[in-house]
C-alpha cells in the first residue's frame, strides 16, 4: 500500500514538473516574440523618421523625384531596407504670392510596411513641412 502511493506521488509531481517546464518555456517564447516585435516596431519608426528628412533634403534641393512640374500632384518615391519597404509620398501646396512652387509648403507621407513578418508591422507618419 505504501508503494502504490508512492508511486502515484511520484508520477503526480513529475507531471507537474514537466506541467511548469512547458509554462516556462511558453512565457519565454512568448517574450522573446515581444520583445523582436517592439525592436521591429521602433526600427520601422526610426526608418519612417529617416525617410521623412530624406524627402525634405530632396524637396530643399529641388530633386526630390523627377517630373515636378505639377506641384499639386503627388510625388513617389520606394525605399526597400530589408525586411521594410519604405513608401514617401510629398505633395505640395502653393502659397499665395510664391512663384517656385517646390519652395511652398509639402506634406510628406512616409509608410513602412514589413508584410512578410509572421506579424506583419505597418507605421504611418505624416509630416507638414515649411521652407
Amino acid at each position: 500500500m505504501r508503494r502504490g502511493f508512492s508511486l502515484v506521488t511520484g508520477i503526480f509531481l513529475m507531471v507537474a514538473i514537466a506541467a511548469l517546464a512547458v509554462a516556462i518555456l511558453s512565457l519565454a517564447a512568448t517574450t522573446s516574440v515581444q520583445k523582436s516585435q517592439a525592436f521591429l516596431r521602433a526600427q520601422a519608426e526610426l526608418l519612417a523618421r529617416s525617410a521623412t528628412e530624406y524627402a525634405v533634403l530632396k524637396v530643399s534641393e529641388g530633386t526630390i523625384l523627377p517630373d515636378m512640374t505639377d506641384s499639386f500632384a503627388a510625388h513617389n518615391a520606394y525605399i526597400r531596407a530589408d525586411p521594410f519597404d519604405i513608401n514617401i509620398t510629398v505633395r505640395f501646396i502653393a502659397e499665395p504670392g510664391i512663384s517656385d512652387d517646390i519652395n511652398g509648403t509639402a506634406i510628406v507621407d512616409v509608410v513602412v510596411e514589413a508584410p512578410d513578418l509572421d506579424m506583419p508591422i505597418r507605421y504611418n507618419r505624416r509630416t507638414v513641412q515649411v521652407p
